[in-house]
């Protein structure tokens, strides 16, 4: 009798375990099914063709209407698609597959866990005569080599300055040597100029290189253009230094949201489809990132890596496309894309026990707008945890400068700053600059900050003398 209850219980198991299997393979291959005929390009190139010809007839043009529709939307309707109908998800998060554990912590949870740990602050005595080490921040370059001077400032395309923008209406409207403050971009002699004026003048002994250096014309950019743009400034920077006599100076550079194409996009869940972007940045970029840093950067374009001459310093470059609000794959995921904050908590956890100092680095600063708000949170926590070693975020974006203070969850402490650097483009209305910070080399603590601008607005009369100018300020 025990025997055979054993057996009976053993059968039903079997048939629950059959069931079971069944109902899931039944569910995958229902919502599989479902996906191929929602992907079938026959399905989306009639939403596509029916989107152009509305967007010509609102009076876009060609380019303009293949990139935003069949590119942008193209890439948006496949992202929605891929994760609304990815059968294993589906059928574990309603029950009838339990293939692997779908974990969702909030982000009250994650920073309580977080910050339960968080060491008291300390403040370092200052010293007088200070040993100091230079760190350059330069970003938003959006080097355009279709620049060309004396053209329409003002025109229909997304940058103006160039032989398709026509002839200037006036004298304000037309385009200048070294650039416009206006709709456009800058020429590659004007990012020569400023990277020879860094290396010579300024003299950093190391650069924080943050993101978008492609042009930001979306309607004429492909994947193979952001590429050549990409190489070309690496190569100004490189030559320009060896030149100077400084061949080695550690440079440390992000990806920005115009790194991507579409802009904005970066297909986290299925990192195959950006080696178009990681793998000629991993090539070029290898004597900074260094080996280790490489592997980490071939899974979600961030990484981290000590400064060989700064003792006990290092860098984290974070992916910002992971947490921007405006890329449409991260909607899934949004609290960590590719594992990018579980991997900066560890890393930090390191950097602490080691004893080290921290300067991390992000496009899209962590605390704003253009930050998904979950993402941001755990973010600003892990932030506020590790604020004992890290000496400074930096970020830019935004084409101005200005430095945040982040406070705390609880009372509105402050706790560290968020240092947005200004734009070497002109877009946006601005002029071409970039800062310098002088850190204490012994304890890492800032002494002053540095602008330093060219001024356009000063140098129409004689194109070819370009001037400058230093604004320090005392932190």
């Amino acid at each position: 009798m025990k025997y055979y209850l054993i057996l009976l219980l053993l059968a039903n198991l079997a048939l629950l375990s059959y069931a079971e299997t069944k109902a899931c393979y039944n569910c995958k291959l229902v919502i599989h099914n479902l996906w191929r005929f929602m992907r079938a390009e026959q399905f989306s190139s009639i939403g596509i063709t029916i989107g152009i010809f509305f967007c010509k007839i609102g009076g876009g043009s060609e380019g303009l209407c293949q990139y935003f529709v069949h590119d942008v939307f193209g890439d948006m309707y496949g992202a929605v698609m891929d994760k609304l109908l990815n059968a294993t998800y589906d059928c574990t998060s309603i029950g009838l597959c339990n293939e692997y554990k779908i974990i969702k912590k909030s982000v009250n949870t994650f920073q309580k866990q977080v910050l339960h740990s968080k060491p008291p602050i300390v403040n370092h005595m200052r010293k007088q005569n200070r040993r100091t080490i230079r760190i350059a921040q330069i970003g938003d370059i959006h080097m355009d080599p279709y620049y060309m001077e004396n053209k329409s400032v003002e025109c229909r395309h997304m940058s103006c300055c160039r032989i398709d923008s026509g002839p200037p209406k006036n004298e304000q409207d037309k385009s200048g040597y070294w650039g416009t403050v206006g709709n456009c971009d800058i020429p590659s002699r004007t990012v020569q100029s400023a990277i020879d004026y860094m290396a010579n003048v300024v003299k950093p002994d190391l650069i924080l290189w943050l993101g978008d250096t492609v042009y930001g014309d979306s309607e004429n950019i492909t994947r193979e253009k952001t590429v050549d743009v990409l190489k070309e400034v690496t190569s100004i920077f490189k030559e320009t230094f060896k030149k100077s006599g400084n061949p080695s100076i550690p440079i440390y550079p992000i990806l920005g949201n115009h790194e991507a194409y579409p802009a904005d996009f970066f297909d986290f869940m299925y990192i195959q489809n950006e080696s178009w972007i990681l793998k000629p940045t991993a090539e070029i970029w290898k004597e900074w990132i260094g080996e280790k840093g490489l592997q980490d950067y071939m899974k979600g374009g961030y990484y981290t890596t000590l400064v060989p001459n700064a003792p006990k310093l290092r860098i984290i470059g974070l992916n910002s496309l992971l947490y921007e609000i405006n890329n449409f794959f991260t909607t899934p995921n949004a609290s960590d894309p590719a594992q990018q904050i579980e991997w900066l908590e560890k890393t930090l956890a390191k950097a602490e026990k080691d004893h080290e100092s921290v300067l991390m680095l992000a496009h899209v600063p962590t605390c704003c707008d253009r930050a998904a708000r979950g993402s941001s949170l755990r973010l600003q926590a892990l932030i506020e945890r590790y604020s004992n070693i890290i000496k400074g975020v930096f970020g830019g974006h935004y084409h101005r400068d200005f430095v945040r203070v982040l406070k705390n969850f609880e009372d509105d402490t402050p706790f560290e700053l968020e240092f947005v650097t200004p734009s070497l483009s002109t877009r946006e209305i601005v002029n071409p600059a970039f800062t310098v910070i002088n850190y204490d080399r012994d304890n890492y603590e800032i002494i002053e900050v540095e602008k330093h601008m060219i001024c356009l607005l000063y140098t129409s009369p004689s194109p070819r003398d370009l001037s400058t100018s230093r604004m320090p300020s005392s932190a």
